[in-house]
């Protein structure tokens, strides 16, 4: 993992940042050693690196009196503000699943701590580590995967979530002593490895929002960024991971060289070393996610025209004739016919 790469999403950082200004801190006194503005964080699509997070949220636990201020950032947590990576999620069939895809895709979503999954007969495990060095953030990052763990898990399910037991390996604050009656289980402090336990019984209940084609579209897509954010990215997989990220109105070469620190023409120069284009690499992404929607969903064309950003369906068609050398309704028959047992 490189620190400097900006793959992290802004989002809870700039939430972040309101809750000091609740606190009377300046949003200016958080971004101490960055280079970043409270402006440029207040856009959703806006990525940060892990060095930049790790050194606001440092700031933020040395500036902040507020010892509950994890808790109070975990429980803003929503699922459906993670993108791809919610809709993976949510759309599980029960719990137990949606645990799975969570943990092994979780650095998706920016997490600075390392997950480990581990079950057995009675219980889930999630072991923490620190992936990087959290200068002085641990505690404020624990508290915030805790508590938004806890209030994604209740919004997802059609029952109620608690944890069984947790073990944490800092000591207890005034503030975190009353976590085992907010969170309605036993917390144990000073402990030599950080877990969160949960009885796999809970692992059986149903998710409010089961779309089996869309969870499996959505994890296929999060399966193929996981693995080339851990193999390294080119240009050309830097620009696809951005596209990937950004809204269909804002997928062009100027906002996507912004987010790179890159001039249009600069990016278009790099892209051209790899024998691309901006253009071929938007083509592909919209090949593959029309491909996906056409073969795994029964979504009409005019909602997959506007999902993949084109303005009209009969552009769509024209530009999936000319991709695949047949029409999108051809291509939806042919693939549900070798589909059929």
């Amino acid at each position: 993992m490189n620190r400097k790469d900006k793959v992290v999403p802004s989002i809870y950082t700039n939430d972040l940042l309101g809750l000091l200004a609740q606190d009377g801190i300046a949003a200016e006194r958080a971004l101490v050693q960055t280079e970043l503005s409270a402006s440029e964080l207040q856009d959703p699509t806006f990525l940060i690196s892990y060095e930049e997070q790790l050194q606001i949220f440092s700031n933020a636990a040395t500036l902040s009196p507020d010892a509950d201020l994890g808790r109070r950032l975990g429980q803003l947590h929503r699922v459906n503000r993670y993108g791809l990576y919610g809709y993976a999620v949510q759309t599980c069939a029960n719990f137990d699943q949606a645990l799975q895809v969570a943990c092994r895709y979780m650095s998706l979503t920016g997490v600075t701590l390392d997950l480990e999954l581990v079950t057995d007969e009675k219980y889930y495990r999630i072991l923490l580590s620190d992936k990087l060095p959290l200068m002085g953030a641990h505690r404020l990052f624990v508290d915030e995967l805790i508590f938004s763990i806890h209030t994604i898990a209740n919004e997802i399910i059609q029952g109620s979530f608690q944890f069984d037991h947790i073990s944490l390996n800092f000591s207890a604050t005034p503030a975190s002593q009353q976590y085992s009656t907010l969170l309605n289980c036993p917390v144990n402090f000073n402990k030599p490895q950080s877990e969160l336990v949960i009885l796999r019984t809970q692992g059986d209940q149903p998710l409010r929002h089961w779309d089996p084609l869309t969870s499996e579209v959505c994890r296929e897509q999060c399966e193929k960024i996981l693995r080339r954010l851990e193999a390294g990215e080119s240009t050309s997989g830097q620009v696809r991971e951005m596209i990937m990220q950004l809204p269909c109105d804002q997928r062009k070469a100027e906002i996507v060289a912004q987010r790179l620190h890159l001039s249009t023409r600069h990016l278009r120069r790099k892209l051209s070393s790899e024998n691309t284009t901006f253009q071929k690499v938007l083509d592909e992404i919209r090949c593959e996610l029309a491909k996906d929607y056409l073969t795994h969903t029964l979504l009409p064309l005019d909602d997959i025209a506007l999902l993949l950003g084109f303005s009209e369906t009969s552009n769509f068609r024209r530009a999936f004739i000319k991709w695949m050398q047949k029409s999108p309704a051809q291509y939806r028959e042919q693939t549900s016919q070798r589909m059929q047992p």
